[in-house]
């Protein structure tokens, strides 16, 4: 006779289920997001506190870090060739440079994609601004970026003052930017 013997049969019931909710939970959690198999630590970034400092690269190999912009006014833009509300969106991320370029903004699109797709999209495009070539590593440092576009704008003193998830209207943006920029 076991001890298993003496349970009432729900009960058995029960610690299984308990059993192998505990056993998932630890086989099929989520860690995180992984660089080269290695874990990379997520930021809870948000309104508020200073923007993540980074290095990457443009298609051309030249590199560019967020502290380049010090004293300018930054969007920060996540978006990939292939995401539809992404390119949709790059006409009044022009136009939005255009206007306040000479004022002390400028835009800095991170590419999640391969950089010979991004290299392609340039080409045939009259994007008006800086484009590199995104990492994981930059995207968990922006909360985790999973959604794109996902789009910060930054301060004169580097602290993020409006993030969204998608795409927004170029007039909301127009209004951010104004009230940064004043």
């Amino acid at each position: 006779m076991s001890i298993f013997d003496s349970l009432p049969r729900p009960a058995l019931w029960i610690a299984a289920m308990v059993l192998l909710i505990i056993v998932g939970f630890f086989l099929f959690r989520d860690t995180g997001p992984e660089i080269n198999g290695v874990k990379v630590a997520v930021a809870d970034v948000s309104e508020g506190e200073p923007a993540p400092d980074f290095t990457l690269q443009t298609v051309d190999g030249e590199s560019v870090a967020l502290s380049d912009f010090k004293g300018k006014v930054v969007m920060l833009n996540f978006w990939a060739t292939w995401c539809p509300p992404c390119k949709a969106e790059i006409p009044d991320f022009i136009a939005l440079q255009e206007e306040y370029g000479d004022k002390g903004f400028d835009i800095v699109g991170i590419a999640l994609d391969k950089p010979a797709a991004i290299e392609r999209f340039l080409v045939r495009s009259d994007i008006n601004y800086t484009v590199v070539v995104g990492e994981q590593s930059i995207a968990a440092m922006y909360g985790n970026v999973t959604s794109i576009p996902t789009t910060f704008l930054i301060d004169r003193e580097g602290v993020i003052r409006h993030s969204a998830v998608g795409m927004r209207p170029k007039a909301e943006w127009a209004a951010a930017i104004g009230q940064l920029l004043e």
